[in-house]
């Protein structure tokens, strides 16, 4: 990405983002603010991109679609599907394509993404549920 005189010329961030950030981060952009009354999940990335901020974005990110749900926290994965006996647990800086299951090697990890999941989750409304193709 580049933006002259903002962002260097093939700038490569290295973070994990979200396609939700592309809204703040454009209207902050474009010069508006953001109203924290919106609740965005989304963050405006400029910071971190022009190299004010040298954090992390997000501390995690996470999904719901459907019978899936998964949760990413630094660069540990969990992926849990309704249709599984239990969730997978992936080191991401070992296992970018996570292809091996650590979760019964490390079940303290997978109870901590557990339970910072189903924190999340509660703060989430009820699954919608279409008559035509099931959950959304």
């Amino acid at each position: 990405m580049q933006w002259t005189g903002r962002i260097p010329a093939g700038k490569v961030y290295e973070k994990p983002v979200s396609a939700l950030d592309i809204l703040p981060t454009s209207v902050v952009a474009a010069g508006g603010t953001i109203d924290h009354a919106w609740k965005l999940d989304g963050v405006n990335l400029m910071p971190f991109l022009n190299g004010t901020d040298k954090g992390h974005p997000h501390e995690a990110l996470y999904w719901r679609i459907g019978e899936r749900q998964a949760i990413r926290h630094g660069n540990w994965k969990m992926i849990h599907d309704r249709g599984l006996k239990r969730p997978a647990l992936f080191d991401l800086s070992q296992d970018i394509g996570e292809s091996t299951d650590l979760a019964g090697k490390n079940p303290k990890k997978l109870a901590e993404l557990k339970t910072l999941y189903e924190r999340w989750a509660e703060e989430l409304p009820p699954a919608q549920v279409d008559t035509k193709y099931g959950r959304l």
